[in-house]
C-alpha cells in the first residue's frame, strides 16, 4: 500500500490537500491511504520511526510537505532528515512561492503543488496522483521481480542474486565483486550496478570505489574506516558517507 503523509501549516489547505487526495483515492480506487495530516514536524518524524519498523514488503511511504511551514524549520529540514531515513520516500513539496523548487531538488523531489485556492490546484493534485500511482505500481513489480546481477569469470559469465551479494570493490581496472559464492571480475561503473540496486535499502555505496550488502557485515571500523563483511572481505569506507553507512547498517533487524 502506498501510505501518504501530509504536513501542512495552514488548517484549510491542510484539510483541502487531504480531501483532494482521498478524493482520487476513492474515486480511482487506488491502493492508497492517507495516514496523517498534521501542521507538525515532530508527528511527521514520529510517524516515519515507527513507519519504518512496521512496514510491510509492499508499503511505501510519500510525503507532501509545505515548504513554507511557519515554524522555526522549513519544509526542506523536514524533506532532509525523511531523506536519510527513508531513501525511497516520495517526496512531494507543496508551496506557494516557486523560488524555493530549485533548493527542493537536492533532496530529489518526485513531483510540486502549487498552493492556491483555485480549481486549478485540485487538477494538480489528481496529476501528480495519478504519476505517483504510476510509479508506485512500476516500483511495486520491480521490487517483486527477482534482479540478478552478472559477472565475468575466466570461462563463464557469473549471474547471482541480490541476497548472494556481498560487495564490490576497485581493483586496477576493473573491479572484484564478491559473492557467497566467490570473487568475480566486474568491468562496467559503480553507477550501472548501483542503478540496478536503487530499490534494495540495504546495498549502499560506501566509497567512490566500493557498494556494500549491508546484511553481510559484521564489523565496521570508524577509525580506519574499513568495513568487513562476514566471508573476511574487506571494503573501504569514505568519511563522507561514514554517518550515512553506520545509521543504516545499525537500523538493520
Amino acid at each position: 500500500m502506498l501510505k501518504i503523509v501530509i504536513c501542512e501549516d495552514d488548517i484549510k489547505q491542510r484539510e483541502r490537500l487531504k480531501d483532494m487526495v482521498n478524493k482520487q483515492i476513492v474515486r480511482k480506487n487506488l491502493p492508497a491511504k492517507v495516514e496523517l495530516a498534521t501542521s507538525e514536524p515532530t508527528a511527521v518524524r514520529s510517524f516515519l520511526k515507527e513507519d519504518l519498523v512496521n512496514r510491510g514488503s509492499d508499503d511505501t511511504t510519500a510525503y507532501l510537505l509545505d515548504i513554507d511551514l511557519n515554524q522555526q524549520e522549513t519544509g526542506l529540514v523536514l524533506a532532509h532528515d525523511i531523506r536519510i531515513e527513508d531513501p525511497n520516500a516520495y517526496i512531494i513539496f507543496v508551496t506557494i512561492m516557486q523560488k524555493h523548487m530549485r533548493d527542493a531538488f537536492k533532496y530529489r523531489a518526485f513531483d510540486f503543488i502549487i498552493k492556491s485556492f483555485s480549481i486549478k490546484m485540485e487538477k494538480d493534485v489528481e496529476a501528480v496522483i495519478d504519476r505517483l500511482m504510476e510509479d508506485y505500481t512500476k516500483w511495486f513489480i520491480d521490487t517483486k521481480r527477482p534482479v540478478r546481477l552478472k559477472f565475468d569469470s575466466i570461462s563463464r559469465n557469473i549471474s547471482v542474486s541480490i541476497n548472494e551479494f556481498v560487495g564490490i570493490k576497485k581493483n586496477g581496472n576493473s573491479y572484484s565483486a564478491y559473492t557467497t559464492h566467490g570473487i568475480y571480475r566486474y568491468f562496467k561503473t559503480l553507477k550501472t550496478l548501483m542503478d540496478q540496486l536503487e530499490k534494495h535499502p540495504n546495498i549502499v555505496r560506501c566509497h567512490e570505489s566500493a557498494i556494500i550488502n549491508l546484511d553481510h557485515v559484521v564489523r565496521i571500523e570508524k577509525e580506519s574506516k574499513i568495513i568487513y563483511s562476514h566471508n573476511g572481505a574487506q571494503f573501504p569506507m569514505a568519511r563522507r558517507r561514514m554517518n550515512e553507512v553506520m545509521k543504516r547498517w545499525k537500523s538493520l533487524p
